[in-house]
């Protein structure tokens, strides 16, 4: 009587064991696949990342031609620089988390570690984590952008000057989460590149 009742434990243990395993991995959570860099520009810092929205696609690959051409157009290549970084920074749908920060890639050096502060603390500070692939949040994702003006500045930072363009872009979301959609953006050229190091707030007229 003894033996059976052991053997009875025994098999309902392996049961339960069993099950449990079969449970964990039914229902645990594939963690989602990191989002990496499918396409750069040689010599130059801009990547488009693998996880990037149709309209990114559209203004990296309109970059690419921009750098491409015979001569340069240095008014176009400050203007897809600005707009590429407002698109990225601005689309959060396809962001990890809150230190997943967009646009860095088109900031100036100098001043990308107060940027990436900055977004950290106002602009990301309630993104939700999407390790998992099952994020629920409602997010921002830029649907078109435009230029409203565009002026030629000097831009002094440090000891230095640079020349560049002032941009006020406008631009509109796939869903209206009330955030910003419209600012100034200030362009300069160090060296070969354009890097944003300037983004301003404009109320609506």
């Amino acid at each position: 009587m003894k033996k059976k009742i052991a053997i009875f434990i025994l098999l309902a243990v392996l049961v339960y064991a069993v099950g449990g395993i079969v449970y964990y991995f039914m229902t645990r959570e594939e963690p989602k696949p990191e989002a990496f860099y499918m396409a750069e520009i040689e010599g130059y810092p801009y990547k488009l990342r693998s996880d990037a929205t149709q309209l990114m696609m559209i203004l990296f690959s309109d970059l690419i031609d921009v750098l491409e051409a015979n001569e340069i157009n240095n008014e176009e290549f400050a203007k897809l620089v600005g707009q590429l970084f407002v698109v990225d920074l601005f689309t959060m749908t396809n962001k990890q988390n809150k230190y997943d920060e967009g646009g860095y890639l088109y900031v100036y050096p100098d001043h990308l570690e107060n940027f990436k502060l900055n977004v950290n603390d106002t602009l990301y500070r309630y993104l939700e984590d999407n390790s998992s692939g099952n994020r629920t949040q409602k997010l921002p994702q830029v649907k078109s952008i435009e230029v409203e003006s565009h002026e030629e500045v000097e831009f002094e930072s440090g000891d230095n000057i640079y020349n560049g363009f002032k941009f006020i872009f406008n631009w509109t979301y796939e869903e209206d989460l009330e955030y910003q959609d419209r600012a100034e953006v200030i362009v300069v050229k160090v060296g070969k590149f354009f890097f944003v190091v300037e983004k301003s707030v404009i109320a609506d007229e």
